[in-house]
């Protein structure tokens, strides 16, 4: 399932673990960077991976072609949204681990599934909460 995130934790040497808290549909995927300190508390960055539906009649480019104008404007479903965070975090550390920086704390950069998964979720239940519950006990070490 790793895809794309996949190949950019390959290219970064670093490990990207895939765990399923929800269901098989909604995988949450983290990428760790270990720090020098176990026991010190890890930093989590965060970004989903969702995309809503799109009706293409509304577009002038296709949604899902990525495809960049004459002026360099990139037309894509979600290029604005999380999915730049998400590159933006990847870049981030690519920039850190190319200086050979460590760092005492563990940073974790996970792509959850959905952003509307409350959907998903019984109504008692806050989708925050779950994921956060999750990622802390389940799928992150420290």
């Amino acid at each position: 399932f790793l895809g794309i995130i996949g190949r950019q934790a390959d290219l970064l040497d670093l490990p990207a673990k895939v765990y399923y808290p929800v269901n098989k549909e909604n995988p949450v995927v983290v990428i760790s960077w270990y720090g020098t300190d176990q026991a010190a508390k890890s930093i989590l960055l965060n970004s989903h991976m969702d995309v809503v539906p799109v009706y293409p009649e509304n577009w002038t480019h296709p949604p899902f072609a990525a495809e960049m104008d004459n002026q360099g404007r990139i037309y894509a479903r979600g290029s604005q949204d999380m999915k730049s965070v998400g590159m933006q975090y990847l870049a981030a550390l690519r920039a850190l681990r190319k200086q050979g920086l460590h760092f005492k704390r563990t940073i974790h950069v996970t792509f959850v599934p959905v952003l509307h998964i409350h959907i998903l979720l019984p109504p008692e239940s806050s989708s925050f909460t779950i994921l956060a519950i999750y990622v802390f006990n389940v799928g992150c070490e420290r």
